[in-house]
């Protein structure tokens, strides 16, 4: 069984019926045939496809093996590789990459953190993570820390290696 937002699923991952070893296979099949730029994102059984294109969301409606299918369009009037705020307070948005780390590696970057916080600031998921002691040890890919120094980064890896997934810009909305 998985947790997932502190919900039980269904899914035992020691029994993979033919069933979902066929559904992976069309799922594949499909996206090996996109040709259309678009952006995948997968964590555990939900994959996210981001593209200009309606027609491969067209065919991914079809795919009637996909549940909790959900289609939004969104207009982007910001740079790529951005992030826009009304009154940003720093330069740069770093977000983590997804995994469990020990709980010598969570005592680490909380030490790491506790010694620049006047210096960056926390998503608040994050925060939540350092912050508290309920036994979880897992970073998420929507945990962030702002800044302003390069460097930072830099020093974060050192610490704790392989945990940065991307750093953006963060860039001031029109008023």
């Amino acid at each position: 069984m998985t947790q997932h937002w502190g919900q039980s699923t269904n899914l035992d991952f020691d029994k993979i019926t033919d069933d979902m070893e066929n559904h992976l296979l069309q799922m594949y099949d499909f996206l090996e045939s996109i040709t259309q730029d678009h952006k995948l994102v997968v964590e555990l059984n939900h994959a996210r496809i981001y593209t200009n294109d309606l027609s491969m969301l067209t065919a991914a409606d079809h795919l009637n093996f996909l549940t909790h299918k959900e289609f939004s369009q969104a207009t982007i009037s910001r740079p790529r590789d951005t992030v826009m705020l009304k009154n940003p307070q720093y330069q740069y948005r770093m977000y983590f990459r997804t995994q469990r780390i020990s709980t010598d590696q969570r005592n680490t970057l909380r030490k790491f953190l506790a010694a620049r916080q006047d210096q960056i600031r926390l998503s608040p998921a994050l925060a939540e993570f350092i912050n508290n002691d309920w036994g979880n040890t897992c970073l998420w890919s929507h945990h962030f820390i702002d800044h302003n120094d390069p460097g930072f980064e830099l020093m974060l890896c050192l610490v704790q290696s392989g945990v940065r997934r991307k750093t953006l810009a963060i860039i001031a909305a029109d008023k």
